[in-house]
């Protein structure tokens, strides 16, 4: 979804948060990176400055942008966080994220039973 459809069910800013999501999967926004200010979105993507404003601020709170005070909205760091709103396990908060969750083994060994 590249395009921000008025007949759609889905709120404005809701398509918008999901447009800023998929930049960021597909790399073309990094750690980071600046990202287009409230009046930029809202002018590319034919929005009201409120409107990019309510999805700039959800997507801050979710942990995905971080604000510095003077300079603008940033890509975060590929932290995991997990909010305590609803109780979710770690899978449920990487796939809410984008990405994908693997385990990985780094090491094996036997050893011996305690006895009873």
């Amino acid at each position: 979804m590249s395009t921000i459809f008025r007949n759609s069910p889905l709120p404005r800013y809701y398509q918008l948060k999901e447009i800023m999501r998929e930049r960021i999967r597909a790399g073309e926004w990094k750690p980071g990176d600046l990202i287009p200010s409230e009046r930029e979105l809202g002018e590319t993507y034919g929005i009201s400055r409120m409107t990019a404003r309510q999805a700039i601020t959800d997507l801050v709170n979710e942990g995905l942008f971080y604000r510095e005070q003077g300079k603008g909205t940033f890509v975060s760091q590929n932290k995991i966080t997990q909010q305590l709103i609803r109780l979710t396990g770690f899978t449920e908060d990487i796939k809410a994220r984008g990405q994908l969750p693997s385990t990985k083994v780094l090491s094996a060994s036997m050893c011996p039973a305690d006895e009873i």
